[in-house]
């Protein structure tokens, strides 16, 4: 089998270029529709609203002072901002739990979709509140992304399309 540069094979290009186009037409046949909720660790609840509500502009839906806020980022999307610690659930026991949630503390990169117009914009709301930010830059595909750290040092992206 001959393979490209890059390590792929024709076929597997072949085949990637089938889904692509597929996807572009909605016609993907996936398990994994999207995603429901993004969660993150923060160490402070008051600077993490300040943060996405206030300077990125996303509606807060709930707010527990001692543990999380959740704001909504889509028709069915979300994103958990939550003290370390404070995960929980109902249906899991305290080490269950202590397995799977004590390995969230770590740091994360994750893009927000904006409307073009909007990039130019939050980059700026974002830049006079001192947050240092690399862009607004066009990507070759003619879409403006912007690339900035959160106050708690997960890489944050803005992709404008």
């Amino acid at each position: 089998m001959y393979h490209l540069k890059n390590g792929l094979s024709i076929g597997r290009l072949k085949a990637i270029a089938k889904s692509r186009e597929a996807l572009r037409k909605g016609k993907l046949d996936m398990a994994v529709k999207g995603y429901a909720e993004i969660a993150i660790v923060v160490s402070d609840l008051d600077k993490a609203k300040v943060f996405y509500c206030d300077l990125l502009e996303i509606p807060l839906v709930d707010y527990q002072p001692d543990r999380n806020l959740t704001l909504k980022l889509g028709r069915n999307q979300y994103m958990g901002l939550w003290l370390p610690g404070t995960w929980h659930s109902n249906y899991m026991t305290a080490d269950d739990i202590q397995k799977y949630a004590g390995a969230c503390d770590g740091r994360f990169h994750f893009v927000f979709e904006v409307d073009p117009p909007d990039v130019d914009r939050l980059c700026r709301k974002l830049a006079n509140a001192g947050v240092k930010v690399y862009g607004p830059v066009l990507h070759a595909d003619g879409a403006s992304h912007a690339y900035f750290n959160d106050p708690f040092r997960h890489a944050v992206e803005l992709w404008g399309r």
